[in-house]
């Protein structure tokens, strides 16, 4: 994460962030708070300095600030981000970026959100290596044959399990029960993964899950912070294994 670069002239920026305390609040509002915005400034930058200078009680999450751990995951301007890749100026309209928790999942307070449904279903299709006890382990366990289907398992393993592919997804708004984005995700890496021995049995796990509601429901508006198409990449190619 930059340093943000001073300006002779900082921007001031009023961020309304949605505000909601269950022990304070009967519901969530909106609360206006200015600060003056410098180039390379990110939306967790703001937050932060908010958080230290205005409202100690403001509540988001954050760890790594370098996009890997995919914690401070939220609503700016509309749209599901990341708020350390989420640069200020970048967003900000007419002097103002609207801020909120993440959609589908219940607040717990202002920007954080209880992720455990996301977290439940991906329990469900068990995200990790079984192997084939009948199989011998290879001396070398650990690497990922180098099959056609490396450069595919490469790419879904960047997954961050932000969130946002849930928080965006039309079909999981539809029906809350039904197997999310970030669950197809991590059960897709092991599928393609030739070490696994589950392949057919996590695609017919996936088809009782919900998977078959993906059908005619186009994703394409969900816009994964690690550039994972999930359409394309992840939906598409299960929805034809079920065939």
């Amino acid at each position: 994460m930059g340093v943000p670069q001073r300006l002779k002239n900082p921007l001031k920026v009023t961020f309304k962030i949605l505000r909601f305390d269950p022990e304070r609040d009967e519901k969530p509002r909106f609360e206006p708070f200015i600060l003056n915005v410098e180039k390379g400034m990110t939306v967790l930058n703001a937050l932060i300095l908010l958080k230290e200078e205005q409202d100690s009680r403001l509540a988001f999450r954050y760890s790594c600030r370098s996009g890997i751990c995919g914690t401070c995951g939220v609503r700016a301007q509309g749209r599901s981000r990341l708020a350390c890749e989420t640069q200020v100026l970048d967003v900000e309209k007419n002097g103002e970026v609207l801020l909120e928790p993440l959609k589908l999942f219940p607040i717990i307070k202002d920007l954080v959100v209880d992720m455990d449904p996301m977290f439940e279903n991906l329990r469900k299709v068990q995200p990790w290596l079984v192997r084939d006890p009948a199989i011998p382990v290879p001396e070398r366990e650990y690497q990922i044959p180098a099959d056609e289907n490396l450069a595919k398992l490469t790419k879904i393993d960047t997954c961050v399990l932000c969130g946002i592919c849930y928080a965006e997804s039309i079909t999981v708004s539809q029906d809350r029960s039904c197997i999310d984005p970030v669950s197809l995700t991590k059960a897709l890496r092991f599928i393609l993964d030739a070490r696994d021995s589950l392949k057919e049995a996590r695609l017919k796990q996936l088809a009782e899950l919900g998977l078959k509601q993906y059908r005619g429901v186009n994703e394409s508006r969900i816009v994964c912070p690690k550039g994972i198409h999930l359409q394309k990449e992840v939906i598409r190619p299960l929805l034809e294994a079920l065939e």
